[in-house]
Formats: structure tokens, C-alpha cells, sequence
């Protein structure tokens, strides 16, 4: 009987923990962990601090914050779509879709996340980087 209880409490325990993501224990599983609002903060060319948000949810991407310029186009405050985790990969993989009225844009990017921290790396729709470098990563915290 003490076994049967047990038995099916840590898989309650496994089954809670594997898909209720966040809020209890994720179990170090990557499509977990980066669910959730994170912000990180840039100097925009004219020296003021801006706030940037990225909110992924359940294969949802929003982007808040100032237009913003990467290698591979721009994110425009507002700019929703899905994307894709590939954390089997080495380097992680996170390929995000943007959709507009005029389209979709899709970044090939790279991540790291860990408990309280998350970097990311964007390339373009047909390159992705080969390594996290300081100076062309966001390191996002979540967001409470």
C-alpha cells in the first residue's frame, strides 16, 4: 500500500512538474524554463537606457520595447508570432517567426537559460550564430 501511494505521488509529482510549466518545478527542461516574461535593458544610439521585453508563452513570442535593429531586420514594440526551441542542439537553439501585415520574419537565433537568466542571440532568417558573444547577446531576467 505504502508503495502504491508512493508510486503515485512522484508521478503526479513528474506529470505536475513536466507540464505545468512555470510555476512549479520545470526539472531543468528548456521549453520550460524560458516560458515567461523577461526584460533586459540597451542604450539606444542617442545614450538613453531603454527597456526590452520578450514574453514566451506556450510557442508564443512577444516583443515589447523600442524598434530595434539586428543583423537579420528590425523588432517593432508589438510584434508577435511563435517560435521554436531546439535544445537538443549544440549551440541551443531558438528560431523566432515574427507575423505582420506585410509577412513574416524569422530570426535564427542561439540561447542559454539557467534559473534566473536567460541569452539570447539573434542571426538572420538564413544564419545563425555559432556561439553566444557579450556584445551581440541580450542577458534577460524574468520578469515577476
Amino acid at each position: 500500500m505504502k508503495r502504491a501511494f508512493l508510486v503515485a505521488v512522484v508521478s503526479l509529482v513528474v506529470a505536475v512538474g513536466l507540464s505545468g510549466c512555470p510555476g512549479v518545478a520545470c526539472f531543468g527542461i528548456d521549453s520550460c524554463q524560458i516560458q515567461g516574461k523577461w526584460k533586459t535593458t540597451i542604450v539606444d544610439l542617442l545614450g538613453f537606457s531603454r527597456d526590452i521585453f520578450l514574453t514566451f508563452q506556450d510557442g508564443e513570442f512577444l516583443y515589447e520595447g523600442p524598434t530595434y535593429l539586428t543583423d537579420g531586420g528590425f523588432l517593432y514594440n508589438g510584434d508577435t508570432g511563435t517560435y521554436t526551441v531546439k535544445a537538443g542542439k549544440r549551440p541551443r537553439q531558438l528560431d523566432i517567426t515574427v507575423v505582420r501585415g506585410d509577412g513574416t520574419k524569422t530570426w535564427l537565433g542561439i540561447y542559454e537559460v539557467s534559473a534566473g537568466m536567460l541569452q539570447i542571440q539573434l542571426g538572420t532568417d538564413t544564419l545563425r550564430p555559432d556561439a553566444l558573444t557579450l556584445q551581440d547577446s541580450w542577458t534577460l531576467t524574468p520578469v515577476n
